[in-house]
């Protein structure tokens, strides 16, 4: 039994993983073999194996046919896919695959523009883009991968907080937003933040005073960015 190729959603729980047994037989028609398939999860759970209706002969090898399956792990683990092909005659020979199926981890900032210092005021006097050019994440990255069933693109969301007043959902979900400094007073102090999510939304539990946050304790990894303006 094989994989053909890396599977496209890298082992992640919940997608689908395509699997195939290749399969012959010396001494009987390879035709006349029956193939059973057999998932062992790590755990008692729901899973979906699905034929996927591809018994043909290998193109490599002529003399081997190809069985597909496509599997839908619904936990995290070690799973084992078991298949036995038993000849017209009763023989068997039973072929067990190893997959180590991961979690769906939280997404990364990865870029953002302009450079945030990290303890001074970026200031600010020209009408100016704020945005997130790249976002890494196991199946909601962004840019996302367009014209695909299992991606989707990275959850933004933006708010602003003038002086000591109260913070403001901006209501966009892009990934990126404009600030003109022309509205307000020069000298005056605005927090821009940008948090991110994908589609298991964990909440983002840092303190609002935090310009940074990682929801896993990572410092490489942070969902939550602040700029500290200054209108010049």
């Amino acid at each position: 039994m094989e994989r053909r190729a890396p599977p496209r959603y890298r082992f992640v729980v919940n997608t689908p993983l395509d699997l195939y047994a290749a399969y012959a037989d010396v001494d009987d028609d390879v035709e006349e073999v029956a193939l059973a398939w057999q998932v062992l999860p790590p755990a008692v759970t729901d899973f979906e194996l699905i034929d996927l209706g591809a018994d043909v002969v290998d193109p490599d090898r002529p003399t081997y046919r190809l069985d597909s399956r496509s599997l839908v792990p619904a936990v995290a683990g070690q799973w084992v896919v078991r298949v036995t092909a038993t000849d017209p005659g009763g023989k068997s020979n039973t072929e067990d695959l190893e997959i180590s199926v991961v979690p769906d981890h939280v997404p990364c900032l990865d870029q953002w523009a302009p450079i945030a210092p990290v303890t001074e005021v970026l200031p600010v006097s020209a009408p100016t883009l704020f945005h997130v050019p790249l976002v890494s994440d196991d199946l909601d990255r962004y840019p996302t991968i367009p014209n695909d069933p299992i991606y989707r693109a990275t959850t933004f969301s933006w708010s602003l907080k003038v002086g000591s007043g109260p913070r403001q959902n901006l209501g966009v979900t892009a990934n990126s937003v404009p600030f003109d400094p022309a509205g307000y007073d020069p000298g005056t102090i605005v927090e821009l933040r940008v948090e991110i999510a994908d589609r298991n939304a964990v909440p983002i539990a840092c303190s609002d005073a935090d310009r940074t946050c990682s929801v896993i304790a990572e410092p490489a990894c942070i969902q939550r960015q602040t700029w500290h303006v200054e209108v010049r």
